[in-house]
Formats: structure tokens, C-alpha cells, sequence
């Protein structure tokens, strides 16, 4: 289990990952505790908290929720646009129709 807690977040280190006990508890599936009586794995995790003190997660999370809402906000404008479209063509059709009608009267 040692060994498996200590791979666990040497990968985690590894991969660019912030190491916190709640990701090592449920990739793991070992208890919390686990994570904190035992003392060769709390002290890798502490290592690893050190090693990454200076990484600023939540910039990284910044540039992801940046680039979907760019990305949604480009969806959202085609989509639109395409309605404008639709709704000019609609408009047309229906006074072509009201032109018939009065015609007909």
C-alpha cells in the first residue's frame, strides 16, 4: 500500500498535477487517514506540496475555463448569425405570402 500511495503521487508530481490528500483518497481508494498516520507517505506528500509551493493551479485552471468560453462564445456567434439568416429568409417568405393573400382578396 506504501508503495502504491508513494507511485501514486511521484506520478501525480510527474504528470503536472496538484498533489492534495482528497485526489490521493479517491484515486486510491485508501482512507484519508492513511494518507496521514502513515509516515513515509505523509512525507512524500508533504515533498510534493514543496516541490509544487510555487505552481499556481488555479492559473492553469484561468487559461482552460479561457479558451471554453472562447471556444462557446464562437459557437454561440455562428449559431446566431446563422438565425439572422434564417430569420431575414423567414421574413421574405412571409411577405411574399401576405402579397399572394391580398391577391387572392
Amino acid at each position: 500500500m506504501i508503495n502504491t500511495a508513494i507511485e501514486l503521487i511521484d506520478k501525480m508530481i510527474k504528470d503536472d498535477e496538484q498533489v492534495t490528500i482528497a485526489v490521493l483518497v479517491k484515486r486510491s481508494g485508501f482512507s484519508r487517514s492513511f494518507f496521514n498516520q502513515n509516515t513515509k507517505v505523509r512525507e512524500a506528500v508533504e515533498h510534493a506540496r514543496a516541490i509544487q509551493e510555487k505552481t499556481d493551479y488555479n492559473y492553469n485552471r484561468k487559461v482552460v475555463l479561457e479558451k471554453a468560453l472562447k471556444k462557446e462564445n464562437e459557437r454561440l456567434a455562428t449559431e446566431n448569425k446563422a438565425l439572422k439568416e434564417e430569420n431575414l429568409e423567414l421574413n421574405r417568405q412571409m411577405k411574399l405570402l401576405k402579397v399572394k393573400l391580398v391577391e387572392k382578396i
